[in-house]
């Protein structure tokens, strides 16, 4: 299969995540912080060695300020839940439904929220962490939302809150922390306050593989290298008359390694369903992200959203032929919809 839907979760995973993951199920199969004996001792020590390596991934002031979650989705809750009444939040009008929908809810709550524009280039850290370099500390980040199994390339169910006042926020889920045991209020410390519940282990484990992975290929190259991809993918797909670009040719600087495009005259479903026949993987229709299809002009029934392509680190020139090849033979389908 060529795979090209990353930005949703990357495939395959490397082959040192996957190894570390059966190797948490073998080795580490204790439950960390809830035993003396020897498996969860060192289970524990085994977690808290990946806390640090995503602090430094990130530049967190501590692995106290990393909270492992099962998605980024969750740590947005927690950062959006944590909001007062009178609180006012300004969002871009790119942002997905994992940030408005829980802000719309928290308008019962005295909550309001602005939306502004922005342009295409702008991001955030569910696709940009471990594609863009990020340092919380430096680039004066208070909370960071960040999906462990995209650019990171660890497992699904991973993800990561990294707080510089973990305090402040309110836990969504209450339990069992390893910690105070005899108090019924939840313990305050970091990071057990938003970690009730035994933790994914195996996941975390591979998390910290991937971000190995991640470290040892470099941030940058492995950008550049998806990068070029989506260029040559651009330039051939801006020659060819029916198909619709929604940006200029992505930049670097200010680009993740994702396009967006449609088919003239048909949906975007339909050229998902031709290219899944030449075994082309991609992501076509709503992308979660309402205001970023009413921007784009994409949100009516054709093309009914739009096709995203996304490489990853073991995307080949060979992929992105097949995936241009296909589009381009599209066009004799495309021109008999228009005139009809």
């Amino acid at each position: 299969m060529i795979y090209l839907d990353n930005s949703a979760t990357t495939y395959p995973k490397p082959l040192s995540v996957r190894r570390k993951m059966a190797q948490a199920l073998e080795q580490f199969g204790a439950n960390p912080g809830r035993g003396g004996f020897k498996m969860s001792l060192q289970t524990a020590q085994a977690v808290y060695d990946v806390r640090q390596k995503a602090a430094r991934f990130f530049g967190a002031a501590g692995p106290e300020c990393i909270s492992f979650q099962p998605s980024c989705t969750q740590s947005l809750n927690i950062v959006i839940h944590s909001l007062k009444r009178g609180d006012h939040v300004l969002v871009t009008d790119l942002e997905h439904n994992a940030v408005l929908r829980p802000l719309k809810a928290m308008e019962a709550h005295g909550v309001s929220f602005t939306v502004v524009p922005v342009t295409p280039g702008d991001n955030d850290a569910a696709q940009s962490g471990g594609v863009i370099p990020i340092h919380a500390e430096r680039d004066g980040i208070d909370y960071l939302c960040c999906a462990g199994h995209k650019g990171l390339y660890g497992p699904m169910g991973t993800g990561m809150l990294i707080t510089k006042n973990g305090e402040k926020l309110e836990s969504l889920i209450q339990g069992g922390t390893g910690t105070r045991a005899l108090e019924l209020d939840q313990p305050r410390e970091m990071p057990e306050y938003l970690e009730s519940g035994t933790q994914n282990v195996p996941g975390i484990l591979a998390l910290g593989a991937g971000m190995d992975f991640v470290r040892t290929n470099g941030e940058y190259m492995l950008r550049e290298r998806e990068m070029r991809h989506i260029r040559r993918v651009y330039e051939a797909f801006k020659n060819m008359p029916h198909v619709i670009l929604y940006t200029a040719m992505p930049d670097t600087m200010y680009f993740v390694p994702v396009l967006g495009f449609n088919v003239r005259g048909m949906q975007s479903e339909e050229v998902g369903e031709v290219l899944a026949k030449r075994n082309i993987a991609v992501r076509c229709g709503l992308h979660c992200a309402p205001l970023v299809h009413r921007k784009m002009g994409t949100d009516g029934e054709t093309p009914g959203g739009a096709v995203r392509v996304s490489p990853g680190a073991f995307t080949t020139d060979r992929d992105i032929t097949e995936l241009i090849r296909t589009v381009y033979s599209l066009r004799a389908e495309s021109a008999a919809r228009i005139v009809e």
